[in-house]
């Protein structure tokens, strides 16, 4: 067991260094005053019972700036929000928006008769079908956006001659400790996606900031083959891409490219959320990606049992003082440099509580992942 442990949080270190070493090569980009491009983009908004924040990333969006200052024109962005029948004043809100600088369109959700699949990537690809743009970004109702996003990203593209862009994402204002931590703990999936694509090895982004090429998207199927699974619109299609273009795919280093989220505001809310995320970790084709779910849960597997004998004087306390130190210090270096470009900044106490708490949170997802259902926007899911 001493053996084991050493070992184990050796490479699990090594594999933190790793990541930080990759993120720190992520160069912020950084678009000259007078950059432009003639691409059209649609940006594609999925909501369901988004009454409460709706209103906000519409205005947003309807002021979006080149770097000079000067606003995109409705001729180059659309707006499409599709609504998943909303049982809330969601599609009032849109229907009564005054877009004063974007085209914007209402979509209802068109559902098959006995559609049992995923309602995000039926929506996403119905507002794809009729989008306009040669680029498609997609964020969620509930997100934030600032002025120059849609121009970071676009301008980024055409730089890196890429098929699909990630974003940084992160959460808005924290009301209490509890979101305080899921920003750290986000962090660390946010930095670990966009260290893990630097490196050639991308295996995950998110879905609230993702830029892609419609006639890409169109090429490799969309969200063929994995419709029948409720999440995942963002990895599964990132894979699929990926393989069709492997050194097309890059993640997007610019404080206006930031889009700011909502944590969740209980504990029932985030049990249903991270469920939902640990489960498209066993539904992955690529062998790497399962095999790095597996070292991350029995690495901390490990960590929770030698600390349990550790209290019990069946393993000796100084060498698990020194694993968790050498983890938490190599942690420390990453989360702080994915949350200083995030506009944030790591906080020790509330780093060292997620360390005493981290690694049961992440076998106790790890198994919970695997059985019964889940609840998202007012649905229930098998799990």
């Amino acid at each position: 067991m001493l053996i084991s442990a050493v070992l184990l949080t050796l490479m699990y270190c090594l594999l933190t260094l790793w990541l930080w070493y990759h993120w720190r090569r992520i160069r912020v980009f950084s678009p000259k005053e007078n950059q432009r491009v003639h691409t059209s983009v649609s940006v594609i908004i999925p909501v369901r019972n988004e009454a409460a924040n709706i209103t906000q990333l519409l205005e947003d969006i309807d002021q979006q700036y080149w770097p000079d200052g000067k606003l995109l024109e409705a001729s180059q962005l659309e707006v499409i929000v599709v609504d998943d029948h909303s049982e809330d004043q969601t599609e009032i809100l849109v229907q009564n928006f005054e877009a004063k600088h974007v085209s914007l369109k209402l979509l209802k959700l068109q559902l098959p008769e006995g559609f049992a699949g995923s309602h995000k990537k039926l929506a996403l690809g119905q507002a794809i079908a009729q989008a306009s743009g040669e680029v498609i970004l997609t964020t969620d109702g509930d997100c934030r956006v600032r002025p120059q996003w849609v121009s970071s990203v676009l301008l980024f593209m055409q730089q890196q001659n890429a098929e699909l862009v990630s974003g940084p994402v992160t959460f808005g204002r924290e009301h209490n400790l509890f979101q305080q931590l899921q920003t750290i703990e986000f962090a660390s999936l946010i930095g670990t996606g966009a260290a893990c694509m630097q490196a050639g090895f991308p295996n995950m982004c998110n879905g609230a900031n993702l830029a892609f090429r419609r006639e890409a998207y169109c090429e490799v199927g969309g969200y063929e083959g994995s419709m029948h699974i409720p999440s995942g619109d963002d990895e599964f299609l990132l894979q699929k891409v990926f393989r069709r273009y492997p050194s097309r795919i890059a993640f997007i280093k610019n404080p206006q490219a930031i889009v700011q989220t909502t944590a969740q505001p209980d504990l029932i809310s985030f049990y249903h959320q991270r469920k939902r995320w640990a489960g498209k970790w066993k539904l992955h084709k690529k062998a790497s990606t399962a095999l790095l779910a597996l070292f991350i849960f029995g690495f901390h597997a490990l960590l929770l049992i030698t600390g349990l004998m550790a209290l019990q004087g069946a393993f000796p306390g100084l060498v698990f003082f020194s694993l968790i130190l050498g983890k938490a210090s190599v942690e420390f270096l990453l989360l702080r440099a994915v949350l200083r470009q995030m506009d944030k900044k790591l906080h020790v106490p509330n780093f060292m509580l997620l360390q005493l708490i981290y690694s049961a949170y992440a076998v106790f997802f790890g198994i919970v992942a695997n059985f019964g259902s889940y609840k998202w926007k007012a649905r229930r899911y098998a799990g």
